[in-house]
């Protein structure tokens, strides 16, 4: 097998070439969200699809490619998107090279691959629990390349796809060969067709082929679908992907008010992953699922079963892969399935009485979920104006793959106050109530971490009151969120923009306009 990484460095967008997105003349502006609605997207249709055909070539011989840029203004990673989200690659973008944003993010980014296998050479163990000498042992390795995914479940439980950094595998229909006359182009160069029929399957011909009787594939496609294997050139310990399963074959469920038989079902995931000393690993992972015994709305509300924080993930995504098809239309069709979702999921568990909005009430168990949907609807992962399509991408991409916690970071931010009453940090509602003259706020949206001091605050540390021995108490809320802030930054990947200003300061605008 076969596998490697390739970084991109860029500072400007192509202007030549198959894949250039803009011409040089600088009266051709770049394209826009409001392009896209109008259709005024002249170059990029052969964009995407040159870079589409670099993906395909990258995933046929399990490669990765990263992309750095550096630019105030857009370089045309919405056409080249596929080309890392598919191979499992990151996007880091920032103004310059010389801030710390790239500094910080690139020396993160070699550590949290562990390209040379250092951290698990370091940890490993033999089965006794000895050190290990040689490369035979185990080791918990921090990333891994060309990478198969394979699910099996239970007869009830069909698989619809996934949705993250990876592609659905495409088995071979036929010796590929690059030399053959078939699979060539007049100019000796491979089709599109003989790197589809390979991708994937030239680095893994090892790899046993799933069985048609436990094949569970559901007729309904969600992201990548119509499969239950999944390639990916490269992992690593913060990636996470979404598993959706169709479970609506129940055809013969219980009654609403009578509790049925109890019954489980299984989810197997088999890994297949090189670490980075090259070492070929197989991980199965098995977990053993519950099936409600009955469809009584009661069940759910009244027992903590619902995890609002995975299901506004999962949710986010699934929103998120309805727009990357990028059509006119998606954008409001999106919107309303978002809507919909919400007002089925009020109508069935929670109780109010007809003509009377303010006796709506939701058990604490699924109380947020609303509050989450309400601020994904608000985020820029639906905004059209005020944000370029290159930021869309970068944004989505890692909604597309960080874990649960950061991901409802990014649709809804965090927000703590400081006081002299309270010198630690306190949650405060996202709203604009909780700007006040005698307190800070640190807002976290991921990609921005910001420490907001309120009028008064802003005015003692002009007058360095800090610094006076007598005010030591002063120095001390000062000092809470900047340590608080400190451990934050600590192991964000990539490193946010990070700032310090008075409510009135121009980076206090990521407050105001949550």
């Amino acid at each position: 097998s076969t596998q490697s990484t390739w970084v991109m460095f860029a500072g400007g967008p192509a202007t030549r070439g198959p894949g250039a997105v803009v011409g040089l003349h600088k009266k051709q502006m770049m394209r826009s969200h409001r392009d896209f609605l109008d259709y005024n997207i002249p170059m990029y249709d052969k964009a995407y699809e040159f870079y589409n055909e670099v993906e395909r070539r990258l995933s046929s011989v399990s490669a990765t490619l990263d992309c750095f840029v550096a630019s105030f203004d857009q370089i045309g990673i919405m056409e080249l998107r596929e080309c890392v989200n598919r191979t499992g690659g990151v996007f880091v973008c920032g103004d310059t090279f010389i801030h710390e944003m790239f500094d910080i993010s690139l020396q993160r980014y070699f550590t949290d691959r562990d390209f040379a296998g250092k951290a698990a050479a370091a940890t490993a163990v033999n089965a006794d629990g000895s050190p290990a000498q040689d490369g035979s042992s185990f080791a918990a390795a921090t990333s891994g390349f060309n990478v198969t995914f394979d699910i099996f479940t239970s007869r009830d439980t069909l698989i619809s796809g996934a949705i993250g950094p990876c592609r659905a595998y495409i088995a071979p229909t036929a010796p590929t060969n690059f030399n053959a006359s078939s699979s060539a182009s007049p100019s000796g160069s491979p089709t599109s067709a003989a790197i589809t029929a390979q991708v994937g399957s030239s680095t893994r011909a090892h790899i046993p082929p799933i069985l048609e009787s436990a094949k569970r594939v559901s007729p309904i496609a969600i992201g990548e679908g119509n499969t239950q294997r999944w390639v990916s050139s490269s992992v690593d310990s913060g990636v996470t992907i979404t598993f959706l399963f169709d479970t609506a074959v129940l055809e013969s469920a219980p009654p609403a008010n009578t509790p049925g038989p109890s019954r489980n079902r299984f989810v197997q995931f088999v890994t297949y992953y090189s670490t980075p000393s090259g070492e070929r690993r197989t991980r199965v992972t098995t977990q053993l699922h519950h099936v409600s015994p009955t469809t009584n709305p009661g069940y759910f509300t009244g027992s903590p079963v619902f995890d609002q924080t995975c299901a506004a993930t999962v949710v986010s995504r699934m929103a998120v892969s309805m727009l990357e098809d990028y059509s006119p239309h998606m954008w409001e069709t999106s919107k309303r399935w978002v809507d919909k979702l919400l007002v089925k999921f009020v109508k069935r568990f929670g109780s109010y009485n007809l003509g009377n909005p303010d006796s709506l009430r939701l058990t604490p168990t699924l109380s947020l979920f609303p509050s989450f949907m309400y601020n994904l609807r608000r985020s820029e992962y639906f905004m059209i104006m005020n944000i370029s399509p290159d930021e869309t991408v970068f944004k989505r991409h890692w909604l597309m793959r960080e874990g649960c916690d950061r991901v409802v970071l990014m649709i809804q931010p965090t927000l703590h106050g400081y006081t002299f009453q309270a010198p630690y940090a306190t949650p405060v509602p996202l709203d604009s109530n909780s700007i006040q003259p005698d307190n800070i706020l640190v807002i976290d949206c991921f990609f921005n971490v910001h420490i907001v001091w309120g009028v008064t605050i802003e005015e003692w540390r002009k007058l360095n009151y800090h610094l006076n021995p007598d005010y030591a108490h002063f120095k001390d809320l000062l000092e809470a969120p900047e340590a608080d802030v400190a451990i934050t930054l600590a192991d964000r990947f990539p490193y946010p923009r990070f700032s310090r200003t008075d409510i009135n300061g121009g980076e206090a605008r990521h407050l105001k306009t949550r």
